[in-house]
This record gives C-alpha cells, sequence and structure tokens, in this order.
C-alpha cells in the first residue's frame, strides 16, 4: 500500500506533526491573531521568560468552543494574574505538603517500622504486606541509588564506621529518599505499623495510605512547577466514612477530582500535626490578592468557607 501524507494525514489514518517551531515574535502575533488582549511588548516578553505551551494550559479555559480563538474579552492581564496565583498556590501547597512529609513519613513511619522489624525493616520483603515481588525490588534499588547519589556526611560517616553493613539503619536511609519513595513504603507496611499512625489522625488506614499517595503526587506537580489552578485529579484521594467524618459531606460533598480536596485534606492532617497553622487564612490571602481567579477553577462552591473542614 502506497503511504502518502495530505495536510500532516496518511492514508492509513495516522497524523503527523508538520507545525513548524515559532520564534517569540511569531508566537507572540499568533495569541494576538486569535483574540487575546494584550500589549505586544509585554505579552513577547513573558513569552521570553515563560514557555508558550505552559502558557497555554492557563489559556486553553479561554479558547471558544472547538475553535482556537478566545471568548472575547480575554485579557493577557488577568491571565498573567492567574498565572501568579498558580505561582503561590503551589507553594502554599508544597510547604503544606512538606510539613505532612516530615511528621508522617520521616518521623512516625520511620519509628514505627523500625520499633516492628528492626533498623533495616525497610530491606526485606516479609516485612511489607502485599507488595509484588517485582515492586520490592524495584522500590529497593531505588533506594540504593538514594544511598549511593547522597553526599550526606552522615552517610559517609556511617559507611567508614560500620564497614561490615551493607544497609543503612531506616531512620538514616529515610533521610535520602523523596517522599515518592518513602510513600511506596507507606502503602504496603503492614497493619501493625500503620494502624497506630492512622488512629491518631481518626481515619482508616486504607484512607490515610490513599491521601498520603495523592499528596505524593501532588508534592511533586508542584515541585516540578506544574498547573495547580483548573487541574482534574488523574488519581483520586478517597472520602473517609460519612458516619465518622459528616465534614467530607455536609453543608456540600467534598469534590475529590479537584484541587477542593487537597485543600481539605492538608487541612485535615495540618490542624493534628500543627494546629496553629496558618493555611487557609493564607488560601484566603491569595484569593483576595487575584479576585479574577473564579473558585470553580479549583472546585470550591461559592459557599465553601461554610465547610466546618475550612
Amino acid at each position: 500500500m502506497i503511504c502518502c501524507n495530505v495536510a500532516g494525514f496518511s492514508l492509513r489514518g495516522r497524523m503527523n506533526y508538520s507545525k513548524p517551531p515559532l520564534d517569540f515574535t511569531q508566537q507572540t502575533q499568533l495569541l494576538l491573531s486569535r483574540g487575546l488582549q494584550a500589549n505586544p511588548t509585554d505579552l513577547q516578553a513573558f513569552l521570553e521568560q515563560v514557555n508558550y505551551y505552559r502558557l497555554s494550559g492557563y489559556l486553553y479555559p479561554y479558547r471558544r468552543i472547538n475553535s482556537d480563538d478566545f471568548i472575547d474579552g480575554t485579557s493577557f492581564h488577568d491571565i498573567l494574574s492567574i498565572y501568579n496565583f498558580d505561582s503561590k498556590l503551589r507553594h502554599l501547597t508544597f510547604s503544606a505538603i512538606e510539613k505532612i512529609e516530615i511528621s508522617i513519613l520521616r518521623t512516625q513511619l520511620v519509628k514505627n517500622f523500625s520499633f516492628y522489624a528492626g533498623p533495616f525493616c525497610y530491606t526485606q520483603i516479609n516485612n511489607y504486606t502485599n507488595i509484588p515481588v517485582q515492586k520490592f525490588r524495584l522500590l529497593q534499588t531505588h533506594i540504593t541509588e538514594s544511598v549511593t547519589r547522597s553526599n550526606e556526611k552522615f552517610v559517609e560517616s556511617y559507611k567508614k564506621k560500620y564497614t561490615s553493613e551493607k544497609y543503612l539503619p531506616f531512620w538514616m536511609v529515610a533521610e535520602v529518599l523523596s517522599m515518592s519513595q518513602l510513600s511506596k513504603i507507606f502503602q504496603y507496611a503492614p497493619n501493625q505499623v500503620i494502624f497506630p499512625i492512622s488512629r491518631q489522625y481518626n481515619l482508616h488506614s486504607d484512607i490515610l495510605r490513599s491521601w498520603l499517595h495523592v499528596l505524593t503526587v501532588i508534592r511533586n506537580k508542584s515541585a516540578h512547577h506544574n498547573r495547580l489552578w483548573n487541574i482534574g485529579l488523574g488519581i483520586k484521594p478517597r472520602l473517609p466514612n460519612r458516619k465518622y467524618h459528616p465534614e467530607f459531606y455536609s453543608p456540600y460533598i467534598v469534590n475529590n477530582s479537584s484541587f477542593q480536596s487537597i485543600l481539605a485534606i492538608m487541612h485535615y492532617l495540618l490542624k493534628i500535626i500543627h494546629p496553629s497553622n496558618s493555611l487557609i487564612s493564607d488560601f484566603k490571602k491569595i484569593l483576595l490578592e487575584h479576585p479574577e481567579v473564579s473558585l470553580s477553577n479549583l472546585g470550591l462552591p461559592t459557599d465553601w468557607e461554610t465547610s466546618p473542614l475550612f
């Protein structure tokens, strides 16, 4: 069969990418031609600092249906304000998750697992619950790589002193692991380790596992400057039982496919970890600084503050 391309399409139904790269001036003119209201000089200066496709994530909701053109009145000034709001939201979220990570994963998990199975608890598959062999091996590989890459003085000192030991104690290795690696250990740690931690938060262990998994994803998004504004959650956090946690269901059900659920989870955990935390007041301050940001793009109803969660 002869396969020829016509306007980017082949006779086999495949589509080839044929768009050429655009310089900053061309990118600016393209956005202006599609109806974005902007000072060309200001817009080009911004594009020279921020990738075009990074900006497009903030522009997409303002496009006409089935068109690349923007809704009338779409202003670069407003888009820039939303972009800055999202930057502040990432910093706020990252800081909140950092406190949760240190308390639950780097402190409570380390203490409980170490007392349960000894200093090298994380190295033996029998100390985990229902972890697939391949996942266990991959986890151990990543842990070894993290230790090898580490330039922490305590790692160097330990290796020099305890030359016959293959592994670092869990309380040491936890300091060189990522939140993602610690979260995986938490997911498969035995109930004897997880139950006492879950009880501190009045949560079922499966709920806390779910929350930490999702917070790890959001933490990585924040660290890599991904958008939190107007996102849908690919991995949804589980909501706790309505009987024991009515605040997640009334006066409205927490939307676990949007940022609303992340805000609720962070505040719920932080109220126990740091009762005097300022997460919600800081969040409100950011909203006041950027009135053009729609609550709906965060999954929040207009009466979101009526929830006892906030």
